[in-house]
């Protein structure tokens, strides 16, 4: 299961989003420039082409490293990194940085299940008011209460980011969408979660596939289809679910999907 430090963090939310929120361009061609330089090294450099100084630190201190240097597991930056190198569609790799924003971005990840999870199959408008509402009665803040301006940045910028993830759709009106979510993408995002201890039944019923608004009913079919597959190993006998991931390390899997990925495209 989710270690104390991941589960102690989950009760913090922070005002990083403010920032730009899913900030995919730049997380997408950092992943291919990020290496085992220093921090510092990467600041100094602009390894992406940033405008300022300035949009670098927040990028990389803000974004790039609690997403996907600090993730739990660590450095999911490699795992997308052999993704986009393998030239597989950008709708395999998207919903993979959706979920690393939302397990660092506790506010993303409550908001998601706790709300749109109820709204979704609605036609209902999403607003800033909405998450407005979401964080009026909670105290889990970096460190001090956020003033009113604060407060509404973070809530435009959870919303930017959740439309550039395909969660919502329209760019005044936000609405709900029906995310798509390739089977190869929903393997992926398994084996994470099976690193993190989420296996045979806790994987059906793990609360990260409500970020996708997927029943443990889907959950199956998903598990099922991959299967079929060959992506992974799942087998049911009576109240036991056995899954199976090849390949060794996180890096590894991905290679193994990617190859499959694009030679079924």
């Amino acid at each position: 299961m989710l270690n104390e430090k991941l589960r102690q963090q989950r009760h913090k939310y922070t005002t990083r989003l403010q920032k730009g929120g899913a900030l995919l361009d730049s997380m997408r061609a950092m992943t291919l420039k990020w290496g085992d330089s220093t921090e510092t090294a990467h600041l100094a450099g602009n390894i992406i082409g940033l405008p300022s100084r300035h949009r670098v630190r927040d990028v990389v201190g803000r974004a790039f490293i609690p997403r996907l240097v600090n993730s739990n597991p660590p450095n999911l930056w490699k795992l997308l990194a052999v993704l986009e190198r393998s030239g597989v569609d950008r709708s395999v790799i998207v919903p993979i940085h959706y979920y690393a924003t939302a397990a660092s971005e506790p506010l993303l990840w409550d908001f998601v299940i706790e709300e749109l999870s109820t709204m979704a199959g609605t036609s209902r408008e999403v607003t800033t008011s909405h998450v407005l509402r979401f964080l009026r009665p909670r105290e889990l803040f970096d460190g001090h209460e956020w003033t009113s301006i604060v407060a509404m940045k973070v809530a435009r910028g959870l919303l930017a980011a959740l439309r550039d993830y395909g969660i919502l759709t329209g760019a005044n009106k936000k609405r709900i969408a029906a995310p798509y979510l390739p089977v190869a993408t929903f393997a992926l995002p398994a084996r994470i979660r099976h690193e993190l201890g989420y296996r045979g039944k806790s994987a059906i019923g793990d609360k990260a596939w409500q970020l996708y608004f997927l029943t443990s009913t889907a959950v199956e079919r998903f598990f099922v289809e991959a299967s079929s597959s060959h992506l992974l190993i799942y087998e049911t006998a009576g109240p036991v679910v056995r899954i199976e991931f090849p390949g060794g390390t996180l890096e590894e899997y991905a290679e193994y999907v990617a190859r499959r990925t694009t030679a079924a495209a």
